[in-house]
């Protein structure tokens, strides 16, 4: 079972990186929507993130400082008509990444074990302690995240 959990966070990771470039293209080409519906989609979600980490803060201020720290480059995102600038800010955006905090904690914490001994603490932080990391990363954290990439990529296409 543990062993199934690295390829799922890796399949993950590739549908993640590649989930932004998509929807904007969707929401460019098909659905022609103008760059002030994208800035008000943008809008909306930095709020949103604002909001749940304000709340978050109450319960758990690490939690919120760390996650807030690492979501803070989400608030300087802009769209861009360059590929090369759009591609660069995307790279900066998939190191800041969910997925890649899950592997840099298992590289960090983890090194002897190997990155399915990160996801399995992760599952028991979740189950056994009512820890509530995961579902401010995958709840918060990477809508914004996808959003913010489509920001980046809504310049291009």
């Amino acid at each position: 079972m543990t062993q199934s959990l690295p390829t799922a966070l890796n399949l993950l990771t590739l549908l993640s990186i590649s989930l932004p470039p998509a929807l904007a293209y969707i929401l460019k080409t098909p659905l022609h929507a103008k760059p002030q519906q994208l800035q008000i989609l943008q809008s909306i979600s930095l709020l949103l993130v604002g909001a749940s980490y304000s709340t978050l803060a109450t319960l758990n201020f690490s939690l919120a400082f760390v996650i807030g720290l690492l979501t803070t480059p989400l608030a300087f995102v802009r769209q861009t008509r360059s590929p090369v600038l759009a591609g660069l800010a995307y790279i900066v955006l998939a190191a800041l990444s969910p997925m890649s905090a899950t592997y840099a904690m298992g590289l960090w914490w983890y090194r002897d074990q190997g990155l399915a001994a990160v996801l399995v603490e992760l599952a028991k932080g979740w189950v056994a302690q009512g820890v509530w990391t995961e579902f401010v990363v995958w709840g918060i954290w990477w809508p914004a995240w996808v959003v913010a990439g489509t920001a980046v990529w809504s310049g291009v296409f």
